[in-house]
């Protein structure tokens, strides 16, 4: 019994280690890109927030967030500096 809970252990340490390495190893820009995008609609949500909190305006909440994340918007959809195009 102690041999199947050890295996089992094992068995999920390795999957652990390097299943999830293989799902997350190199995204495609197309992925990135919807990690930008919903990198953006947090920040602005929180930026929101925190301007409702307050009691100041959110109007430059967008541009906030671009430069805070180093993002710009072009073709639709958000885009990092540090990534090329392909």
């Amino acid at each position: 019994m102690r041999w199947i809970i050890v295996c089992m252990l094992v068995g999920a340490g390795y999957w652990y280690l390097f299943g999830l390495d293989y799902q997350t190893g190199s995204p495609s820009y197309e992925q990135k890109m919807l990690r930008n995008k919903s990198a953006m609609r947090d920040c602005i949500k929180k930026a929101e927030y925190a301007a409702s909190r307050m009691v100041k305006s959110a109007d430059n909440a967008e541009a906030d967030c671009a430069a805070q994340l180093k993002l710009y918007r072009e073709d639709g959809g958000w885009h990092s500096y540090k990534d090329s195009r392909k």
